[in-house]
């Protein structure tokens, strides 16, 4: 059996048009070399908000990534493919069924990282416990 050199397909999304989108593909491609990954296709969606994955760059990778074109998305950080998390998580699960693994620079692979609905449970109750604490140690709450 060879071993093939995992192919990688990188994605840069900026809400400023071009800014950082070359910044944010250097350092992708920077971390794909010192991996021994061989890049396939760049992706970019410069001047995007990061609301939903709708965008063309990532329409693009997408369609690619189901089409067995790579085995890797990489890109900078977690929030470049979305911000709105339930659309993000819709994302990174499509892609993990299809077998594309999913990677940061910043946090590594990301591809088993999803967050569940325990793990959320858990995050609402320490806020809730927080917010309980904050009012109770408000002096303008008991004026």
């Amino acid at each position: 059996m060879t071993n093939l050199p995992l192919c990688a397909a990188i994605y840069a999304r900026t809400a400023i048009s071009d800014a950082g989108i070359q910044a944010q593909i250097q350092t992708c491609e920077t971390f794909a070399r010192q991996r021994g990954w061989t890049i396939s296709a760049v992706y970019a969606d410069p001047g995007c908000l990061g609301r939903h994955t709708r965008h063309p760059g990532i329409c693009r990778l997408t369609h690619d990534a189901l089409a067995g074109r790579f085995d890797i998305i990489l890109c900078e950080e977690r929030d470049r493919i979305c911000r709105n998390l339930r659309a993000a998580m819709k994302f990174q699960a499509q892609m993990a069924k299809a077998g594309i693994h999913f990677w940061t620079v910043t946090e590594g692979d990301m591809t088993d990282a999803l967050p569940t609905r325990k793990d959320f449970m858990r995050l609402l109750d320490r806020l809730a416990a927080a917010d309980r604490q904050g009012r109770s140690h408000d002096p303008q709450q008991h004026a």
